[in-house]
């Protein structure tokens, strides 16, 4: 949980330290053996960042993670 919050809090920021990191973290997901591809498109989105990417982060970060 300490490590979701770190992660997705830092997305927060939305410059570039936040967007290579979760082209990292997107990249590790990618590759979970048979459901890396589906984990991906929730956690990324789309071929580029959109900026539904960033709600869906302000929401684990606000809404699901403390809980």
């Amino acid at each position: 949980m300490t490590l979701g919050m770190a992660f997705t809090g830092q997305v927060m920021r939305f410059d570039q330290d936040a967007y290579w990191g979760l082209g990292i973290g997107a990249s590790i997901v990618a590759r979970v053996p048979f459901i890396g591809g589906r984990w991906w498109i929730f956690y990324w989105g789309d071929r580029s960042l959109p900026v539904p990417t960033l709600t869906r982060f302000f929401a684990l970060h606000v809404f699901v993670i403390p809980e």
